[in-house]
């Protein structure tokens, strides 16, 4: 298990405003409530993250967005990184009530010796994967064309110079600045949950207005996947929805960021949005025992009716882990020493670190937790050497 236990972070900004400066702003990421998130207000945007030295880890949560990727940057060292954007659920109706279609995810970060890709000047093109360095003026030879999948090309790295790894097993990083890309770009005026999707819009004055299906209003509630702050094309134009009352299906019940008359809806996208941002130094312990708990903890709405009819709201689904360790009497030692300073206060950790990559720990492990009740530490012989320690994590959504 690893701990992000000390926030190295001194400064966030970003290329993009906010939907609203006073509810909304970048300053969000590092508030102790990521439900309540930066949302930017254009589709797409960079974030630059400056961390003082000694960063191990970065921690997203709360993120929307169709695509994210990030890159790392010391005074020496250079680093890349692909972010999951892989929501919960392929189904239209995971919209419907939640605050975070994609789960969190935990980022390790290393400095080692440089092992990967070196391609030489001139280069004739092709596809590069991973971390390839370059002469500083690269030049790319006979028409050939150069694709990077995944990859991070870093000119004027050379085969034995430090890189900075997505891994744990190197040093920690000196001061660096974290750069963030995220862009949204599919259109979801069709993917309702429910009901017919967006054909128009029909303003009612000013910036107000509603969403319809050519014909009748739509209730965006049923839609599911039309929130606030997504970004509407109306003529070649991009609006974004400012307000939403109640279920938008009334007159003048959604508002754009500015008026435009009645007409059709081009595209409806998501909002770019990021609930939490930590990077720091971890605290790592012993993986857990085998049997660890993952519980689903759902906060919807069920209620059985009188007649055997059935009526039910669809909210939020958060986690719980149950686990118990065999550790170190130093590393219980270090354990206690954390829940005496956090005891109630919220920190981000992933699980099971160590699990294989087909089980994607990073994020399916990982989360914005907090102790449901105090540790219990039971010394598994008399010296004192080990401990068995237990705890319970809710997560916090």
């Amino acid at each position: 298990m690893k701990i992000l236990n000390d926030n190295l972070v001194s400064a966030v900004s970003s290329s993009a405003g906010a939907l609203n400066s006073d509810r909304y702003p970048i300053g969000n990421v590092s508030n102790e409530i990521p439900g309540l998130p930066y949302i930017a207000n254009a589709s797409t945007c960079v974030l630059t993250v400056t961390v003082a030295s000694g960063m191990q880890a970065l921690f997203l949560q709360g993120l929307q967005a169709d695509s994210a990727n990030l890159t790392i940057h010391t005074s020496s060292e250079d680093g890349y990184s692909d972010i999951s954007t892989t929501p919960y659920s392929s189904l239209y109706e995971l919209g419907v009530g939640m605050s975070h279609l994609i789960p969190p995810e935990w980022f390790n970060f290393t400095i080692l010796d440089s092992g990967g890709t070196f391609i030489s000047s001139p280069y004739s093109g092709g596809t590069l994967e991973g971390l390839v360095g370059a002469p500083t003026t690269l030049t790319l030879s006979g028409g050939g064309t150069t694709t990077l999948s995944g990859a991070m090309l870093v000119l004027g790295l050379d085969d034995g110079e430090n890189y900075i790894s997505n891994t744990d097993d190197g040093t920690a990083l000196g001061a660096a600045t974290i750069r963030i890309y995220l862009n949204t770009t599919t259109d979801r005026k069709a993917q309702a949950a429910s009901g017919n999707g967006v054909t128009n819009w029909t303003q009612s004055s000013g910036v107000a207005g509603f969403f319809t299906d050519g014909t009748d209003a739509v209730n965006l509630n049923d839609h599911g996947n039309i929130f606030l702050g997504s970004i509407v094309t109306i003529s070649g134009v991009e609006y974004q929805i400012s307000k939403i009352i109640g279920d938008g299906s009334a007159a003048s019940s959604v508002e754009l960021s500015a008026a435009v008359g009645s007409a059709s809806v081009t595209s409806i996208v998501n909002p770019i949005k990021l609930g939490s941002l930590r990077a720091g130094t971890t605290l790592s312990v012993e993986a857990p025992q085998m049997g660890m708990a993952q519980n689903l903890t759902d906060y919807s709405i069920r209620q059985p009716l009188a007649n055997g009819g059935y009526t039910q709201t669809p909210r939020n689904v958060g986690r719980t882990f149950a686990a118990s360790w065999t550790m170190t009497d130093s590393n219980a030692r270090a354990f206690e020493s954390f829940y005496y300073a956090y005891r109630s206060k919220c920190f981000p950790a992933i699980m099971a670190a160590d699990m294989g990559a087909s089980t994607e720990p990073t994020t399916r492990l990982s989360g914005y937790l907090y102790f449901q009740g105090p540790p219990s530490f039971s010394f598994l012989n008399k010296t004192g050497s080990h401990s068995t320690v237990s705890a319970t994590f809710r997560e916090n959504i």
